[in-house]
Order: C-alpha cells, then structure tokens, then sequence
C-alpha cells in the first residue's frame, strides 16, 4: 500500500521541489481549505422537521485533495504529484528546463516532456540514466544520436535541439532536448484504429522515405525504422525519431561505435534487413527501405511480415522466406501496391529501390493514379477515415491506452483520486470510422518515446476544450520546425482566395488575386497589408512543392505593420523558408508600426528571411522583438528608426543546434541618447547562438549591443560603433557568459567601447576580442568591480585575444576597472579614415597600410568592420 503523506509534509516537499514558492503553496492550500469549508456547510441539510443532518462531502483537506486542486488548476502535472505524494522531491528539473511527466522509457533512456523555465516553450528531453554515463558504449551512442539529429533538418524528422549535461553532486547527467510532437507513433495508430486503408498507409511510408532520404543524403543511415519510431501529428506529418542506432556512412569499421563494443547485430527484429541481421555494420541505407516495406505490411495488416517463432526463428525467416502476401490478410489492397511492398521487401538490396527517393517517388506516382490527380496528394488530408480520426482528437478525447480518465464533465469541482481508466475498447470503431477491421492491438509493443504514460491520479478539469485553436494553444503541443502548419481538411486543402476589395478609410481598391511562390503588398500589389499577406501565405506556401514562397513589399512605400509571426503553434503560422523583401528599384519599402507595439514580433519562426526592409517603430519602445526557439533567421540589409528603447529586442531567443539568429547588414540609428541598438536577453532571461554582423551603430544612443542575463555564442562581427555612450555592454548579473565573440569591429567616438557591468560568474568562457579598431574614445574593454585574476582567467579559457589597436597611447599604469586588450605595437595607431561622413561610400574606411591584413579571423581578412581596399 502506498504510504500516505500528511498534508504539512507534502506542503513542505512542493516548496522544496521548486515547482512552486512557499508563497504559492499557502495560498493554494487556502484555496482549498475555503472550499472544503463552503462544501461542508452546503452538506448540512435541515429535513422537514428542523433536524439538521450532515451529508457526506468527499472533499477533505489533505494531502491527496491539494494535489488534485492543483492538478486542476494546472499548477501540477499528474506525474509531478505522483511523485510529491510518495515524498519526492528532487528530479523535477534539468537545466533550464521543468520535467512536466514522463513520456516513456527505452532500452538506453528516459524521455519527459518538459518546459523552459523562462519562455514556457514544450519539448521532449532524452535522458541518459545516470548509471550509464561511465558505460562507454551507452554513452558513446547517446552523443552519437545527438550528433546525428543535429545534422538534419527536415519537416519529417523529429529536430535536436540541443544537448548538454548536468551535474548533481557526484552524478552526471546527460540529455538531449528535442522537439516535442503532439501526436502517434504508427503503433499507437495501427493499434487503435486497426490496419489502415491502402492510401493513407502508403502516404504515411511515403512521408516516412522523405524524411530517410534527408538523413541519407546527410550520410545516416538510421538502422531501426519501424512503426514505434514513426509519429504523425495532429496534421497528418508523419516524423522519424529515434536516431539512436544512426550510424554515418564515412564510419570506417576501426571507429564504428558498436564494432569497437563488439555489438554484432543492432535493430528491431520484427523489421530487419536480411544482410542487417547478418552484420550491422556493413549496411548501408537500402537496409533502412527493406525495414520500411516492413512498416507498410504492418500498417496494412496490423502485424509484421513474420510473427511465428523465436527471436531467431524470425531473423531466419527475414532472410529465407517470402512474407504472407496481403491478400491472405485483406482484399482491397491494389496489386500494384502489394508489388511496391513487394520490391521493398526484396533479400537482396540491389533488388530493391536504390534510394529512399526512389522508393517515395514509387508510392507518389502510385497515390496519383489512386486519387486520379494530375499531382500528387496527401490523401491523410482528404481521407474520411482518417479525418474521422482527426476529428475524434478534435473533440477533446485522450485516446492514449493508458492516460487517465481527466473526467471533463466533472465541472470545475474537485474529486478524490483514483486508478486509471479503463483503455479504449478493442473492438469499438471511432464514429464515422468506415475501416472494415476490428480495432485490435497492433504488432508487439511499441518503443515510441512519445507514449503518454500512465498514472493512477485522475485530473478533475473544467470541460476540455477541443485540440483545434485553443486546444493547441492550451497544451503547446507541437513545437517548433512542424513542416505542414495548416491544418487542411476537406475544402481547406485548396488555396484560400485573395479578397479582390480592400475596405478601410480608403475607397475600396482593386486588387490583382495572388498566384504562385511570389504575393504582393501595396497600393498596386495583392495586398495593402503585410497582415493580410501573411494570413494569406499561413494558409497557402505551405502547399507549395518547393516550399518557402515570397512576400514582395512595394519599394519605396510606406505599408502598415505592428503584427506578430508566431510559428511556434500548429495553426495559422508561416511555413518555413519564407522571405519578405522590398521589390528591386525604387528604394527599400517602410514597415511603419502603430506607434505602441513593436512593428514585428517574430515567435519561433524558420527559416525566415526579411531583407531590404526599413522598420520604423512610430514612437513605440521597440521595433522588432524576437523570441522563443527560432531556426536561422536572418534580417539583413535594414534601416531601424523611429524607436524609444531599443531596436531589436531578443528576448528568451534561443536558435537551435546549429544555427544562429542572424542581423546582418543593416542600420540602427537612434538620435535619442538613451537609446539601445540591440538587446539581447535581459535579468533572469537566456539567449543563444545570436550573431550581429555588418551592422553600423550609428548615435547618439546610449548603448549599441547591450547583452544582459545568461547568453552564450554571441558574435559581433564587423559592425560599426558611431558615436554610442556603450558599445558593446555586458550586464549578466549572477549569470555566466560563453563564447562571446567581438572580431573585426569599428568603434569610433565611444566613451566606453566595450564594457562589462561586472566580472561574469563562474563558468564564464570563451571571450575573444580580436582585429577591432578603437578609434577616438576611452579606455577599449573595462570591467566594473574587476577581479583581475578571475577575469583574465575566462578571457584564456577558450578565448582569443589579437590584432587590436587604438589610438590612444599604452595607459601607464592601466585603470583599475580597465583591461588592456591592445597589444604593445597596437597604440597610437592612427586609422588616418577617408571619411567620417555617414552618408559616403568610404566612411570609416582606413588607409593605414597595416590594417590589410590580419593574421586571423572572419573572411576577408582585414583589421577593423570597413575593408582598407574599399571592396
């Protein structure tokens, strides 16, 4: 029996815990205890002849009630109180991150849901156990996974995000952060719905080889395709995850990780590549298809290929016989698909598809001649069984086999807890579902590290709303990179028409309906609006077959802005790869804000691009705001004006695994002296991978690049500082600094050209100040409160200090704030400018002869942000 914990020990385990303050606490259990009161007196009863009688009230202030009241004000996860309950206290955070429940466990990790501390942002973190970290070979594959996921970027594969470790007392933990996708594995599908009708199971194999065909040509070969490790979101998108057995092609069998750990046969036996069982390391990425047409015969018959006998006796028969065919099993299966799984499933991989494109473009060619199109669909966007399904997960229902009963008809009360719910019936068809098969459970247990897992606390919630808009918005389900944004279904799936009429203040205009990659905005354009251009390109790049699409404003016009890019939910956001440009000639069009908001905030936005735009923020605190998990986005060639605060704020803006959010080639100039160029982080905030480059600083502005709380790889390259108070600040409070880069810059009239508010925290790393031009201003790099040692210790740590020079003479002796960064034949050099002028191609151009060359660093190699050659 569980041991029950009072309730002043379970108060005591949340505020130890850190999920929520003492604060927090005494008012929550005030809450409740308000409420058991209320409920007590509502149960006394007075019968007809005036005794009164005490009804029974389940609610009770305990231990377990506080739990649940909290549970349903989503103050606590089910898994989080399971644990509080038992007395457990550590564990619920890693990192940056809050563990918000155990998704499931694998063979070699753990995976959680969890939650940025700071932007709330959702994914799926893969931990290593703690005893495994001294185990080579465990170790060796979870960094071998990390790198492999890092590589690839694809709307059908799961993303890394990053990967990291921590350290608590003697114990090393090791983690992988993920993106976190809201939705099935293919087992979990098949076992829920029974074998699925032949089109949407070729589309999903179909969506599957895309996805391979990225890693393939990235040199991965994944080596564990199988149902488990296939998901598909509320979307229809089917992704690969699971790269822990990825090996790359370029492996020489001397460093093959399982060669070296004498692993002889690696994957899942049920979805084999004959010459994979035979030697794992030999295979290259056609075993991947064979391990696909696998995943088909089970999609279609809700089985593998070969299911009788032992381990062994299965492994044989991947290699000896030829699988039941289809029709043994069904007879709507078209024969040219059973030839595709067929060719799939050939013991020799030169008699099957070449390539994973080959094999997609098989499935493709065959899904366009079942749907009698001249191009090829996505039939999970038009299927009625399977938008049948999607609708069932519309309404609200949880059809994990093991999550708890949340009980949305209980109102808003609270209830005692209770086992877990009983699982969805075998045999009962969802509504409107026409598949003929019974829904019995699919194949052998799923390894799916997205699996809900279960619990024995049953959340009492107000009504459930359903997954659609709120749903998504309510639960962050799907975060960051998802390839399909629009939710297509039925007439949705063509293109939204373009309104012909724009209505305002203006008489009505008409206006030539979009077509094509390419969309335009202004008086003669598509749209008159950058809003009504963006709403538009939610609903329709998506559909390109190319991807991406571009956004044309009209050049030299003034367009209305103050919107938000928000591609961090699942609906209504931009898909990747698009650009927003002005149109060539005729000057950079105006995106002019409201005068309050920012003129745009961009929220986990990829791939994005906005080029040749001038911002002007209209008297608003800021002009562009950036935040939440984003993928390479780059603003370049910009003009920034018009601004109180700052221009750019980069707030909580964290780019993924190898990608940085990039401003290049633009102008922020303030004629306020309090102004701040660009913002990056703030007190108790975090930043990463954010590189500045080729912008000109241009004042009076009291700080050009202001970097503040906790930020690690921040380049600043080539950029002009003009007549700032700060160049670059640094203001980390208590936080550590990592890998801050200032090479190849210009400060000219600065006050204080680089300065830090104090010695970084412990851990700080990684500081280079190199090839940078100090021209006409005070001491180059000063610290406030300097501990000299300290600091000069993280400056060599990974840091690079070279090539600066300035044209004040060597201090003799050196402030005590001040560090010398300058070396010895780097004073008094004179830059001797062509011209200050602002408005002059060669401003701030050097003649010195010395400043052609530099030893190191950014291409082309000069001294300082202008090239001497004036090219």
């Amino acid at each position: 029996p569980r041991m029950k914990i009072s309730l002043d020990s379970f108060r005591e385990v949340l505020v130890r815990s850190g999920l929520l303050t003492a604060g927090e606490v005494e008012r929550e259990a005030a809450e409740l205890k308000a409420r058991v009161i209320a409920e007590r007196k509502a149960a006394e009863a007075v019968d007809e002849g005036g005794t009164a009688t005490a009804q029974k009230t389940k609610l009770a202030y305990d231990a377990r009630n506080l739990a649940q009241h909290l549970i349903a004000k989503d103050r606590l996860s089910v898994w989080q109180a399971e644990k509080l309950l038992a007395g457990k206290y550590k564990g619920f955070r890693l990192g940056k991150y809050k563990l918000i429940r155990l998704l499931g466990k694998g063979g070699m990790s753990s995976v959680y849901l969890a939650e940025h501390a700071v932007m709330k942002r959702r994914v799926a973190i893969k931990v290593l156990p703690h005893k495994r970290v001294d185990d080579a070979s465990y170790l060796g594959r979870f960094h071998r996974e990390a790198q492999a996921v890092a590589s690839l970027d694809h709307p059908n594969i799961v993303r890394a995000f990053d990967v990291d470790h921590e350290t608590d007392g003697s114990m090393e933990i090791h983690f992988l952060v993920m993106e976190y996708v809201d939705g099935l594995s293919l087992q979990e599908v098949v076992a829920k719905r029974g074998p699925l009708p032949p089109q949407e199971a070729a589309d999903m194999v179909r969506q599957a080889a895309l996805g391979l065909q990225h890693a393939h040509e990235n040199g991965l070969v994944h080596r564990d395709i199988k149902p488990g490790n296939l998901l598909v979101d509320k979307n229809g998108t089917v992704r690969l995850l699971d790269l822990g057995l990825a090996r790359f092609f370029d492996d020489s069998d001397e460093n093959s990780l399982t060669v070296e750990h004498d692993e002889k046969v690696l994957g899942t036996a049920d979805y084999l590549a004959p010459e994979q069982a035979v030697d794992s390391h030999s295979v290259d990425s056609r075993a991947d298809l064979y391990s696909l047409g696998c995943t088909l015969y089970f999609l279609l018959t809700g089985e593998p290929p070969f299911t009788q006998g032992t381990l062994a006796q299965r492994l044989i028969a991947h290699q000896t016989k030829e699988p039941p065919r289809l029709s043994e099993k069904r007879d709507d299966v078209p024969a040219e698909l059973d030839a595709i799984l067929l060719k799939l499933m050939a013991k020799k991989p030169e008699d099957r598809p070449q390539t994973a494109a080959d094999a997609a473009k098989l499935l493709d060619d065959w899904l366009r001649g079942a749907a009698g199109e001249s191009d090829s669909v996505s039939p999970l966007m038009h299927s009625d069984s399977f938008g049948a399904f999607l609708e069932h997960l519309d309404s609200g229902a949880d059809l994990s086999p093991s999550a708890p009963d949340l009980d949305p008809a209980a109102g808003s009360g609270v209830g005692p807890l209770s086992g877990q719910s009983e699982a969805m019936s075998d045999t009962t068809p969802a509504a409107g579902d026409p598949t003929p098969f019974p829904r019995k459970r699919g194949g052998r247990s799923s390894s799916n590290i997205h699996a809900r897992g279960s619990s024995s606390i049953v959340a009492r919630r107000k009504s459930s709303p359903p997954w659609g808009l709120i749903g998504a918005l309510a639960a962050a389900a799907a975060v960051v990179g998802i390839g399909t944004f629009v939710l297509l279904r039925g007439d949705d799936a063509a293109p939204d028409p373009a309104p012909t009429k724009v209505a305002g203040s203006e008489p009505a205009v008409s206006r030539p309906a979009p077509s094509g990659s390419t969309i335009t905005v202004g008086s003669a354009g598509n749209f008159g609006t950058l809003q009504e251009a963006v709403d538009y390109a939610a609903k329709n790049f998506g559909k390109l077959s190319a991807g991406g699409g571009v956004i044309e404003l009209a050049a030299g016009e003034t367009i209305p802005a103050s919107i938000v890019l928000d591609s961090s939910q699942i609906l209504d956001a931009l898909p990747r790869g698009v650009t927003i440009r002005s149109a060539p000639g005729g000057g950079r069009a105006v995106l002019r804000g409201n005068g309050s908001d920012p003129v745009l905030t961009l929220r986990g936005v990829e791939e994005l691009t906005i080029s040749g735009v001038a911002f002007d923020a209209a008297g608003a605190s800021t002009a562009v705001e950036v935040g939440g998990f984003v993928n390479r986005p780059v603003i370049e060639d910009f003009e920034a004006r018009g601004f109180l605060s700052q221009a750019f704020s980069l707030r909580d803006v964290t780019s993924i695994s190898g990608s940085f959010l990039t401003l290049r080639g633009g102008t922020v100039e303030s004629r306020d002296a309090s102004g701040v160029g660009v913002r990056v982080g703030g007190p108790g905030e975090s930043a990463e991978r954010i590189e500045v480059e080729g912008v000109r600083f241009l004042g009076p502005m009291a700080t050009g690049l202001l970097a503040a709380g906790e930020f690690s790889e921040l380049k600043c390259v080539r950029c002009v500082f003009d007549g700032c108070e700060t160049g670059i600040k640094v203001d980390a409070g208590d936080a550590a600094v990592r890998n801050l880069r200032v090479i190849g810059n210009t400060f000219r009239d600065c006050p204080s050209p680089i300065a830090f508010a104090g010695t970084p925290a412990a851990g700080s790393k990684g500081f280079a100040f190199a090839q940078n031009v100090f021209a006409g201003g005070g001491p180059e790099l000063t610290v406030r409160n300097l501990r000299r040692d300290a600091f000069e210790r993280m400056r060599k740590d990974g840091g690079w200090t070279g090539e600066n020079f300035s044209t004040r003479g060597k201090p003799k002796p050196a402030g005590d704030s001040e560090v010398l960064i300058v070396a010895e034949d780097g004073w008094s050099a004179d830059p001797d400018f062509v011209s200050t002028d602002r408005d002059s191609a060669d401003y701030l151009r050097p003649r010195l002869e010395r400043f052609r060359t530099a030893g190191g660093g950014p291409e082309p190699r000069y001294i300082g942000a202008v090239n001497p050659a004036g090219e």
